[in-house]
């Protein structure tokens, strides 16, 4: 479903940790959320040089989401870390980002 290498999808994890809790807010739209959330992340905390990703191409991939496929991001980033007792690889893979 997401056209990201291993290393943005960790990322992208790593920036949307707890933001599923904001898609509870009925005012708040998924559209746009991981591009927000990445962005922001990438700005204070620097998680494009953690994971080695160019920030721009990343952009771009998460800017072609539609509203049910940044919801769904969203919504496998929740599970991945629900499965913090595994590997990465395998947390991913049980969220479905893998």
């Amino acid at each position: 479903m997401y056209d990201l290498s291993r290393n943005e999808t960790l990322l992208v994890c790593d920036a949307l940790k707890g933001v599923w809790r904001k898609l509870e807010d009925p005012d708040v739209s998924p559209l746009g959320l991981p591009v927000a959330e990445v962005e922001r992340a990438i700005k204070s905390d620097g998680l494009d040089q953690k994971w080695q990703v160019d920030p721009e191409a990343l952009r771009k991939k998460l800017f072609m989401l539609d509203e049910s496929e940044s919801r769904h991001l969203v919504e496998a980033v929740r599970r991945f870390w629900e499965h913090t007792e595994h590997t990465i690889d395998k947390a991913l893979r049980a969220a479905g980002l893998l």
